[in-house]
C-alpha cells in the first residue's frame, strides 16, 4: 500500500559515507550531503578505511560522525560497520567521490515505488568535472549503463532498509571490488523488490587515464566473472538474477565478436580468400550494431570526434576485458581445486 502524504515525514536517514585516501573528493562529498534539504531528518556517518592522506583532517572540519575501520580493508566491511553504528530504520550509502543533489531526501520520497520496495538505487550524472576524455568516457558509460539497463544496484547511491540489509547479511567482506553485484544478487534471492529511481542523479568524481581506466575495468571484470561463475555452479544464480547478467549481455556478445575479428585478422596473414575480408566487414558491422545505442549516447552528449574515439577505446577495452573474464574464470577454477584438496 502506498503511505499517505503525511506520513513521508515519519522517515529518518542515516547516511553512511565509506572513505578511503579520499582526500581530492571527500569534501565536495560532504558538502552536498551537509547541506541537504530536511538535513534534520538524517545522521550522517563516516567510515574511514585507515586512510593515509588527508581524508581524515578534512572529515574533521564536518559536523558528522567519524568511526575508524581496523578489521578489513575494502569497502563491503568499511559500508557494514556504519550500517551496524546506524541508529534508523533507512540507510543510505553514498560514496566518497560522489555528490548529490539537494533535494535528495525529495526526490527519494516523492517516487511512491519506494514505499513499495525494499531497496532503491539512482544513476550516475553525465557531468564530471574532470574534462580529459578518459574520465569522460567512464562517466558517459556508467551513465548510459544505469540509464539502459539497470537490473543491479548501485552502491555509490543506494537507499535500503536496515532490516532488509541485515537480513541479506550485508556487503561481502571478502570481494575488493564488484561487492554491490554481490549484494544485489543475494538480495533478489531472497525476494526482495529493487527500485530504481531515474530521477536520483549523482556526479561521479572520479579521474581516470588510459592506463588506470583499462586497469580498473580488468580488475572488475575479472571479479565480477568470479561472483556469477561461482553462484551460477551453486545453482543460486536464478531467473530472477537474469537482469544481473543480461546487464552485461552486450558486453558478452561484443567480446566475441572481438575475438572473431581478431581471428579473421590472423588469417588474413595467411590466406588472401575474399571470403576473409566479407568475414571481416561482416564481424565490424555487427559490432557497430551491437553498439549502435551506446555510440549515438556518447555522440549526443560529446559530439562526433568523441564518439569515434570512444569506439576506438572501447575496442580495445573489450580486448582488456576479455583477458579479464579468462582470468576470473582460471581463478574460480584455481581455487575451486584448491579447496577439494
Amino acid at each position: 500500500m502506498i503511505k499517505k502524504k503525511n506520513e513521508k515525514k515519519n522517515y529518518n536517514y542515516s547516511i553512511i559515507v565509506p572513505c578511503y585516501n579520499s582526500e581530492k573528493t571527500i569534501k565536495q562529498c560532504l558538502k552536498s550531503i551537509v547541506n541537504l534539504n530536511q538535513r534534520e531528518r538524517t545522521e550522517i556517518i563516516v567510515c574511514d578505511n585507515n586512510s593515509t592522506d588527508s581524508s581524515l583532517k578534512i572529515i574533521n572540519d564536518f559536523q558528522v560522525k567519524l568511526i575508524k575501520n581496523e578489521k578489513i580493508n575494502n569497502a563491503g566491511s568499511t559500508r557494514n560497520l556504519g550500517a551496524e553504528h546506524a541508529k534508523n530504520n533507512y540507510l543510505i550509502f553514498i560514496d566518497s567521490d560522489v555528490c548529490v543533489p539537494l533535494n535528495l531526501i525529495k526526490l527519494i520520497e516523492q517516487d511512491s515505488n519506494f514505499y513499495q520496495s525494499d531497496c532503491t538505487t539512482g544513476i550516475f550524472s553525465t557531468t564530471n568535472v574532470y574534462k580529459d576524455f578518459y574520465s569522460q568516457y567512464k562517466t558517459l558509460y556508467l551513465g548510459f549503463k544505469f540509464r539502459s539497463k539497470i537490473a543491479t544496484i548501485n552502491s555509490a547511491i543506494m537507499i535500503i532498509k536496515k532490516s532488509v540489509f541485515n537480513d541479506v547479511k550485508g556487503f561481502s567482506e571478502v570481494l575488493k571490488y564488484a561487492e554491490d553485484q554481490d549484494f544485489s544478487i543475494r538480495f533478489k534471492n531472497k525476494g526482495y523488490k529493487l527500485n530504481f529511481n531515474k530521477n536520483i542523479s549523482i556526479d561521479h568524481l572520479k579521474k581516470f587515464n588510459f592506463i588506470t581506466l583499462l586497469k580498473n575495468d580488468f580488475v572488475k571484470s575479472a571479479q565480477l566473472t568470479e561472483i556469477f561463475l561461482g553462484y551460477f555452479l551453486k545453482n543460486k544464480l536464478t531467473i530472477k538474477d537474469r537482469g544481473e547478467v543480461t546487464l552485461y549481455f552486450n558486453y558478452i556478445i561484443n567480446i566475441i565478436i572481438i575475438f572473431l575479428i581478431i581471428m579473421t585478422l590472423i588469417f588474413g596473414l595467411f590466406f588472401t580468400y575474399n571470403k576473409i575480408l566479407y568475414l571481416l566487414v561482416f564481424f565490424i558491422l555487427a559490432y557497430i550494431l551491437n553498439n549502435f545505442s551506446f555510440f549515438i549516447f556518447y555522440y549526443k552528449l560529446r559530439g562526433i570526434i568523441f564518439a569515434i574515439k570512444s569506439i576506438l577505446f572501447n575496442i580495445i577495452d573489450l580486448c582488456v576485458v576479455s583477458l579479464a573474464v579468462i582470468s576470473g574464470f582460471l581463478s574460480n577454477i584455481k581455487n575451486r581445486i584448491w579447496k577439494s584438496t
